[in-house]
């Protein structure tokens, strides 16, 4: 299947220093969520692009169903109701008939944050589990997220391997049925797996793992998020 090659695509590989990917992906999502500004929502794509680069576009791929659905019902809801801030979104807006161009704003600003996502998957969830950590968040909570976040990873994978696998024998109707009902098994037994490790190693118990510092270029796009952040504010206020 390959949407599922898609999506292990854009969610496997390295990534920024992770006390600084949840920073900046942060800031980067606030100032898209509080401006809604295509400027702005363009300028949150930078730093994703640079760090994390082809994952980018593996992501919004993956996402397209949903985005091409959003854009078509802003696209229909944006003809009954136009508000006010398109004309204030800094660009002219009788170049676009209004409800075009509020779908391409929105459909613009799912994208950036789509984008901000692709920052915080790691290819070690211990490091995450500690970033978390090192911002003052519970070690139960920390370990759930991380672990969401490696067993969205394994279901990628688990279905592209169990679709090639049923492409040998099944076709139309019945290879879709075949493959929910197997990549609900296999995802049921691994959490089983996952639950009995982690009970037999006496979960939660003591966890102490070292995080690396940041690279000079993640700091740089650290701050160029915050100052984004704090440009958004204006249209805010």
């Amino acid at each position: 299947m390959r949407f599922a090659k898609i999506a292990r695509r854009a969610l496997e590989g390295g990534g920024m220093e992770e006390r600084t990917a949840i920073l900046t992906s942060a800031f980067l999502s606030l100032s898209v969520l509080i401006s809604f500004i295509p400027a702005i929502s363009f300028a949150a794509l930078i730093p994703p692009l640079l760090v994390v680069k082809r994952r980018v576009f593996y992501s919004l791929a993956a996402a397209s169903p949903l985005l091409i659905v959003f854009f078509l019902t802003t696209l229909l809801l944006s003809g009954l109701v136009i508000s006010d801030s398109i004309s204030d979104s800094g660009l002219n807006s009788t170049l676009l008939p209004a409800p075009l161009w509020a779908a391409l704003t929105s459909i613009m600003a799912v994208a950036a944050l789509i984008s901000a996502g692709t920052l915080l998957f790691t290819d070690n969830p211990s490091r995450m589990v500690a970033a978390l950590m090192f911002f003052r968040i519970p070690f139960q909570a920390a370990f759930s997220i991380a672990l969401a976040m490696r067993m969205l990873q394994m279901l990628m994978r688990d279905l592209e391997n169990v679709s090639a696998i049923l492409k040998m024998s099944e076709t139309g109707l019945g290879y879709y049925k075949k493959l929910l009902l197997a990549i609900t098994s296999v995802s049921v037994l691994r959490g089983i797996a996952v639950a009995e490790t982690l009970y037999s190693r006496g979960f939660p118990g003591n966890f102490d793992y070292p995080l690396k510092k940041p690279e000079a270029r993640e700091v740089i796009l650290l701050l160029y998020s915050f100052i984004l952040f704090l440009y958004s504010l204006n249209s805010f206020f």
